[in-house]
């Protein structure tokens, strides 16, 4: 049906996947390339004494909830002037009016991330030898289709290997850290400003074998060659199970 079809554009602003083959592993999220859609990644209230639930950005979509004031919600996305949201009690994904919901602001929180000056000279950190040739196979395939080559960010680079460290030592393979949270949070905690951003993990035994293994998965390929991103970080951490795993972090603004 049409409806649905519109709708289903509307509500297609995540998209995770996950690809297994042994000794690989890729996982990658990004944001949609439609510019008016804007990456959120926050806890919200909701502050309406009425909050409908719309199924899509917009009256014209059927309303499939109503949520009463004080409830907390994740914000995944800003649609104009809608709020994509997640809802932790029903697992309710549906769209709200921005003005129907206040987002809770963990800018001024003692808990931002304090990372340390220098990783572990044991480990590789910013834009070495394998990160270099990561980031060079990379802009080599975005520059045969004639797209822009991303920059190196030394805090991104930065941030990659913490993530990349903290899914070895913790175990835990996922876009959302224990230590750090989604990508988004961490980005913002660390002060980097982005319209847009994105992750790619990937667990191998050589940089080349991640590469292609990316390559081949088709969310993993929109991040690297997104037109939106500008700028990157690659962070790499030992790992008795993968050999190398991988962050590629992707931001634009």
């Amino acid at each position: 049906m049409q409806s649905k079809s519109k709708n289903l554009k509307k509500m297609f602003v995540f998209l995770l996947v996950m690809s297994l083959t042994v000794p690989m592993i890729c996982y990658s999220v990004f944001a949609s390339e439609d510019d008016s859609i804007v990456s959120v990644f926050e806890d919200a209230h909701i502050i309406a004494d009425e909050c409908e639930v719309h199924c899509g950005a917009g009256e014209e979509f059927e309303v499939i909830s109503t949520f009463n004031s004080d409830r907390t919600v994740k914000v995944l996305a800003r649609i104009q002037n809608w709020y994509l949201i997640y809802d932790y009690a029903t697992g309710t994904t549906g769209a709200v009016k921005s003005s129907d919901v206040s987002l809770i602001d963990s800018s001024g929180s003692d808990d931002v991330t304090d990372f340390e000056d220098n990783p572990s000279d044991t480990e590789t950190s910013g834009a070495l030898s394998d990160e270099e040739k990561l980031l060079g196979l990379v802009n080599n395939a975005r520059s045969e289709l004639n797209l822009s080559e991303l920059k190196a960010s030394t805090v991104l680079n930065k941030l990659a290997y913490y993530k990349a460290r903290d899914i070895v030592e913790n175990n835990n393979f996922s876009h959302n850290s224990i230590s750090y949270g989604s990508p988004f949070e961490m980005m913002r905690a660390n002060g980097v400003l982005f319209t847009i951003a994105g992750e790619n993990i990937s667990g191998n035994q050589t940089i080349d074998g991640a590469f292609y293994a990316m390559m081949n998965s088709q969310a993993n390929k929109e991040n690297m060659l997104n037109s939106q991103y500008t700028t990157t970080g690659i962070g790499i951490y030992t790992s008795p199970v993968y050999g190398k795993v991988i962050v590629q972090l992707f931001a634009g603004e």
